[in-house]
């Protein structure tokens, strides 16, 4: 599923002036940009000029939501399926051609400059979409990967900076940015968790490479969804692991019945509750790799805790995937006792 995308097509000079000159800007303009077609669907249009000694290349990107184009009508809770490229070639090439009065090719031949690759989860119930979000900023996430100016948002950067990373909660953002719009749409975004997956130049040229697209035509990616389901699963497993959330009363059943040994059963039971008590597997991990254990009270004793190594930790990890646990408990209090991964869909 796609949320917005930037889509590059190299003009000849001819053109390039020619557009310009259509919007009433002189021909000697190396950048210019408007945003006057965002009622549309194109969020942003560009034309840029890159020199380099002597040799030049015009340009003309756009940023466009594809649902907003394909149904006529804005919704921020939309994202665009990939299957219905066919049926969104048409109106793209229509509302290109009436507001740029130049004979330009069809979207399928437009390059793909950058992807936002879009999941939602709808949480409903006891449950709220935030503390999923919560439950994200406790697992192995990079340094640094909260915004500052957005607390409620976990925000990382991936792949060399190729890509960049947003779990949020869509109700404020959608109250925040858009206003006036039906009670309906503000009721479906309180009740939405949103995964996005931004694929710039780079990623998308090493998607490219890997699946061994003749070029990066938006034709290429749009006709293979299973690149944005490649992409977001990658980095849903990454965030929130492949299993359920588990109180640490809600995971003695599993661990207890498993066939494990009694010593390995109280070193997972021991590991949760250190995490759960460290605030998260990231926190937990940097005290016992300084060689601090981790104390806490447990069956009303105080235990002085363990220091757990890093191949322990990946051990640990892995004997509780085998009884579909994940490693992060649910922080004390959080009811119900199981939170389901919010996106099973992905893996």
């Amino acid at each position: 599923m796609i949320h917005t995308m930037d889509v590059t097509l190299k003009l000849s000079p001819f053109f390039y002036h020619e557009i310009l000159q259509s919007f009433g800007e002189p021909d000697t303009i190396t950048c210019w940009e408007t945003q006057v077609f965002a009622n549309s669907g194109i969020s942003k249009l560009t034309l840029f000029k890159v020199v380099h000694n002597h040799f030049q290349a015009c340009y003309l990107r756009l940023n466009i939501n594809p649902s907003f184009i394909l149904t006529g009508r804005f919704d921020p809770n939309a994202l665009f399926d990939e299957y219905d490229f066919a049926e969104l070639i048409p109106a793209f090439n229509e509302l290109v051609a009436s507001i740029i009065d130049s004979h330009l090719h069809s979207l399928e031949y437009w390059t793909a400059s950058r992807i936002d690759y879009a999941a939602d989860a709808l949480i409903t119930g006891s449950i709220q979409p935030q503390q999923y979000v919560e439950l994200a900023k406790l697992g192995l996430l990079p340094i640094s990967s909260v915004e500052a100016s957005r607390p409620g948002w976990v925000s990382y950067t991936a792949e060399n900076g190729s890509c960049r990373v947003r779990v949020y909660h869509r109700g404020p953002a959608v109250r925040s940015n858009f206003l006036g719009l039906p009670d309906a749409v503000y009721q479906i975004a309180d009740q939405t968790l949103r995964l996005e997956v931004e694929c710039h130049d780079a990623r998308l040229g090493s998607i490219a490479s890997r699946k061994t697209f003749p070029s990066r035509q938006v034709e290429h990616f749009l006709s293979c969804p299973d690149v944005g389901w490649e992409e977001l699963s990658r980095q849903s497993r990454r965030i929130f692991g492949v299993h359920d959330y588990y109180s640490l009363s809600g995971s003695t059943p599993r661990i207890t019945g498993s066939d494990y040994l009694q010593r390995t059963q109280n070193d997972l039971r021991v590991f949760l509750k250190s995490v759960q008590v460290a605030g998260g597997l990231q926190a937990a991990q940097d005290r016992w790799n300084q060689g601090q254990p981790i104390p806490f009270r447990f069956n009303k004793q105080r235990s002085t805790g363990r220091v757990f190594s890093p191949a322990q930790v990946r051990r640990i990890i892995r004997q509780l995937r085998r009884l579909h646990i994940n490693p992060v408990p649910l922080p004390i209090g959080w009811k119900p006792g199981c939170f389901p991964h919010p996106f099973p869909e992905l893996f």
